[in-house]
């Protein structure tokens, strides 16, 4: 993940639930793909931070959520603003999970892998706390975009995809991936790697009216764009599309499942 001086971060480069902010949407269309899947699950989220994901997992239908992450910060706020019957948060290191073997039908993780260094590890204990016919939905941010840039400090290793393909083919049984970019609705947001270098005259207009209205405040970056172009100044959760195309994908998204 870029970072920006728009983002709202905890410790870590954790995303706080403030959907004023450009990454808000970015990360619960994650969510929001994953949870389409959910219904009557047993659902982990393994470095769940500020938790909205694994409410939204478990406001899709799940049996059971639980959220967990190795920060006392992000659990205590979890549990404040989520905790509910049904969806629990708990303290976990995310290459020694304390779940029993076959625990979980559906296991998320996004934006994980790359923080680790013992990732090979993190994968194994992914698949050991899936029931057999379970889904691992992982993401990870794509390096063939994210290398024309600064280097993340917080990232200790991004993937290509035939990489990330091939390290997590070692574990499961089916591995699709999936690129998730913007749908054509916003053919320029700056805030994300690849969408910096217009592809024609209107997309450098675009570039230049962008980067005005970002410097006014959310509420009238909001109204102006509303006004003129009938959508909010940021993408909404609906506009990002997971698919085959990776040419301008920052972000690659694994659905893994073992037999």
């Amino acid at each position: 993940m870029m970072m920006s001086d728009a983002i709202a971060v905890g410790s870590a480069e954790r995303v706080l639930a403030d959907p004023t902010t450009p990454w808000w949407a970015e990360h619960c269309s994650r969510y929001a793909y994953a949870a389409r899947h959910v219904s009557g699950a047993r659902v982990l989220d393994v470095a769940s931070g500020a938790g909205f994901g694994a409410r939204m997992l478990a406001d899709a239908g799940a049996s059971y959520t639980v959220g967990c992450d190795l920060s006392p910060e992000a659990l205590r706020q979890s549990r404040a603003d989520f905790g509910r019957p049904g969806l629990t948060f708990v303290p976990a290191d995310a290459t020694m999970l304390p779940f029993l073997d076959h625990a979980f039908d559906v296991v998320v993780s996004f934006e994980t892998l790359e923080h680790l260094v013992e990732r090979d590890r993190f994968i194994t204990e992914l698949h050991r706390v899936l029931k057999p016919r379970g889904t691992l939905f992982l993401s990870t941010p794509n390096y063939a975009i994210t290398r024309a840039y600064a280097r993340n400090p917080f990232h200790l290793h991004e993937y290509m995809r035939d990489e990330l393909a091939d390290v997590l083919q070692r574990t499961f049984d089916d591995v699709t991936l999936y690129g998730q970019d913007l749908s054509a609705r916003y053919r320029v947001a700056p805030f994300l790697p690849g969408h910096d270098a217009p592809r024609s005259a209107f997309d450098r207009v675009r570039l230049l009216t962008w980067k005005v209205c970002n410097r006014l405040p959310f509420a009238i970056r909001e109204s102006v764009s509303s006004a003129l172009l009938g959508r909010s100044f940021y993408p909404s959760s609906a506009d990002y599309v997971f698919g085959a195309d990776f040419s301008r994908a920052h972000v690659l998204l694994a659905v893994c499942r073992r037999s």
